[in-house]
């Protein structure tokens, strides 16, 4: 992945572990950063942050299938109000933040479950949340939707098809 990606303009982005490197972009457009990379920036970047007024937001989430991602975005998203413009990056924008980026499409969206794994496959097409991530998802998206559009056996065909 280069850098930041939009997933949907002026709202909601996703980076990888290089995503300081699009800090003009970041200075100028972001206002929360959730950051579930196993990487701290230094406090140089945290005062930059603070300058422009950017919710920095820490998150070391395991990728792991037994962590509790739902939880964890309950954390992120007590933060958030209704101008905000979101990145949410990790160290390789392939399972974490794609995960939590699900979560906000669901959430923040109203996307099934199944258009926001389309969605993502397109903007990151390496992309492959672990199978503990996934299940949850399908969780998430019955509990904030109140039906799910698909099921980890529909997923599994889905992801690993031509």
């Amino acid at each position: 992945m280069n850098m930041i990606k939009p997933i949907i303009k002026n709202k909601l982005y996703i980076g990888d572990y290089n995503y300081l490197s699009g800090i003009d972009f970041i200075k100028n457009t972001i206002t929360i950063l959730f950051d579930c990379s196993m990487f701290y920036p230094t406090p140089r970047v945290h005062q930059l942050f603070k300058k422009h007024n950017i919710t920095y937001i820490k998150s070391f989430t395991n990728d792991t299938d037994v962590f509790d991602i739902i939880l964890e975005f309950k954390n992120m998203s007590s933060y958030l109000t209704n101008n905000d413009v979101i990145l949410i990056c990790c160290d390789c924008a392939i399972s974490r933040s794609i995960s939590y980026s699900i979560m906000m499409l669901i959430h923040e969206f109203q996307f099934t479950l199944k258009d926001a794994l389309i969605l993502m496959k397109k903007i990151q097409p390496k992309m492959s949340p672990n199978s503990g991530f996934i299940k949850q998802l399908i969780v998430f998206e019955q509990f904030a939707l109140g039906n799910n559009s698909i099921n980890y056996k529909d997923y599994l065909k889905m992801h690993f098809s031509k």
